[in-house]
């Protein structure tokens, strides 16, 4: 895996490339064109990009990393706002997250990021899904999903995921068992290509 570290703010560049050296071989771009110049001379696949907020452009950051494959975007903040996360993470990011989160947790962040999935802070998760709860139906997309494929009933579980609620509640709402909503979920997250609760709640918006 290449891992590069976005930042212009040394002191945290520092602290993050401290960290995660531990386990990981980690580049370092202190403005954009150290970014496309990385680009240019690795042309890496499986990139995770560690980007300060204030850095650049999440469409930026994408159009100087000039490899056919998309890096894995991973946004860190000094001051995480809900409104700043959603934009982020419905533009394509993988995961946000407090500048200073703790060293285990940061280690567990990219590793999650590393596997296919999302990670935000429990808190912010709960923001984000909440924020979701008004979903729009537009021709044969649930928001930023595709319908094709997807059954009803799937549909309706992904719009009561987008309100917030837990698979006891959407059991409990569909009268059917947990076990039977898991596998719904499992059989979405194929047919929409997410890998999460959140990744699901966050397209229903779009």
């Amino acid at each position: 895996m290449f891992l590069i570290l976005c930042s212009s703010n040394a002191p945290i560049r520092e602290r993050w490339e401290k960290i995660l050296s531990q386990k990981y071989t980690v580049y370092e771009a202190t403005n954009i064109e150290a970014l496309r110049q990385l680009s240019a001379e690795y042309k890496k696949e499986g990139t995770i990009i560690l980007a300060d907020s204030n850095f650049s452009p999440l469409k930026n950051l994408l159009e100087a990393w000039a490899v056919d494959t998309q890096p894995k975007l991973f946004f860190l903040s000094l001051k995480p706002q809900e409104e700043e996360g959603i934009s982020l993470l419905q533009g394509g990011a993988v995961g946000y997250a407090n500048s200073y989160i703790a060293e285990p947790l940061l280690l567990k962040a990219v590793d999650t990021i590393e596997k296919g999935k999302v990670w935000v802070g429990q808190s912010l998760m709960l923001s984000l899904i909440q924020h979701t709860s008004q979903t729009k139906k537009k021709g044969k997309r649930l928001g930023g999903l595709p319908l094709e494929g997807i059954s009803a009933r799937e549909q309706e579980i992904i719009e009561l995921i987008a309100q917030g609620m837990s698979n006891k509640a959407i059991a409990s709402q569909l009268f059917i068992s947990e076990r039977t909503v898991k596998s719904h979920l499992t059989s979405i997250f194929k047919k929409t290509g997410t890998s999460s609760r959140l990744q699901v709640a966050i397209l229903c918006e779009k």
